[in-house]
């Protein structure tokens, strides 16, 4: 995590929070914000349609190894009305994030399946 996150989130008035995590290299940069938001406390959701890696077997070892350092693995969909305060209104924006990270997704797929050949 970026020293500045850390000092913003060390900051504010509540001890702990709820983060959801999306991005790309899964193996490497989400795993590693995700365990350095652990250790400092922060309940972790890492929303495995928003994240990727140019190697597939990567991604699913690294989700494994996160859900057992204690992430919780979900999807924008379980996730993003359960954190809205009403449902049916959640911001619009956020879903165009994720359709958009999940794109992303499956254009790296093909990028790779077509190296592949």
């Amino acid at each position: 995590m970026v020293p500045e996150l850390r000092s913003k989130l060390k900051e504010s008035s509540s001890s702990s929070y709820q983060v959801a995590i999306v991005g790309i290299e899964t193996h490497i940069c989400v795993t590693q914000t995700a365990l350095d938001l652990l250790a400092d406390g922060h309940n972790v959701y890492v929303l495995a349609d928003g994240v990727s890696s140019c190697n597939e077997g990567e991604r699913r070892v690294a989700l494994d190894r996160l859900r057992q350092e204690g992430a919780t693995i979900t999807t924008s969909l379980k996730r993003l009305p359960v954190w809205s305060k009403r449902p049916r209104k959640t911001p619009k924006k956020l879903y165009k994030l994720f359709a958009k990270c999940k794109r992303e997704r499956a254009l790296e797929r093909r990028i790779v399946q077509d190296r592949s050949k």
